[in-house]
């Protein structure tokens, strides 16, 4: 190999290490999305508000623990046993957005699964009670159980593929992969991109609560947008423009 060449080869095989130690698998699949994207089209994101009631009968979403958070997973079960309906202190309790968007599901929402860490789990049995109490024709079901949450997004990548195969035969066949949509507004950073990172493998349903006002919910639209024309280069005979 020519030794002007030597160095750039070694320069990626470097970056091809940081990224799998770093992120894992999943970060490298996703890095690999975006080179083939930039070589092959253009990925092209939009946001849509979804309508009053959208139609998917399975969300998807995370719960964690909010570092430093005022409200803790006691008072919020207290919250949840005192309220008559999803009162404002609920809804901005750490499990508030979870609610927000079961609501905004209603009526066809049917199933629901949740992606828990450790630390968060006191926060789930909160929720499960606000479950059974506000949304009881609902199916709450067995929750995926992750540790890492924090630094890498293998765990709960992983778990949200699990999800997406466990509907079909956890609802009888009823539910499959388009009929559930995934929030990514609850849960540590990592968890959202990773969820996110699962849904963009097959293009499922993603949605998020805007964080300004949180009273719209999102829905993000990804598509590849494919480079149908290239810029035409100059001719060599063109006359130049004055």
């Amino acid at each position: 190999m020519p030794a002007e060449q030597e160095w750039w080869v070694w320069i990626w095989l470097d970056r091809f290490a940081a990224i799998v130690a770093l992120g894992g698998i999943p970060t490298l699949l996703f890095y690999a999305r975006r080179l083939l994207g930039a070589l092959f089209g253009r990925l092209r994101f939009q946001t849509r508000i979804l309508s009053i009631q959208p139609g998917y009968r399975g969300l998807i979403s995370c719960v964690s623990a909010p570092m430093g958070a005022k409200v803790s997973a006691e008072e919020v079960e207290r919250l949840v046993a005192s309220s008559q309906g999803l009162e404002l202190p609920l809804k901005n309790s750490p499990i508030g957005a979870i609610l927000k968007a079961m609501e905004h599901h209603q009526p066809t929402l049917q199933h629901c699964w949740f992606i828990v860490s450790e630390a968060s789990q006191p926060y789930y049995e909160a929720l499960g009670k606000a479950c059974a109490k506000f949304f009881p024709h609902v199916t709450v079901h067995q929750p995926e159980h992750v540790s890492d949450v924090y630094h890498k997004v293998d765990d709960v990548y992983e778990a949200t593929h699990r999800i997406f195969e466990r509907c079909g035969p956890e609802t009888n066949g009823e539910l499959s992969a388009k009929d559930v949509i995934t929030d990514v507004t609850s849960g540590t950073t990592v968890m959202s991109i990773a969820v996110a990172m699962a849904c963009l493998d097959d293009d499922r349903a993603i949605e998020y609560i805007e964080q300004k006002d949180r009273k719209d919910i999102y829905e993000i639209d990804v598509g590849w947008e494919k480079i149908t024309r290239r810029p035409a280069k100059p001719r060599a005979d063109a006359p130049e423009s004055s």
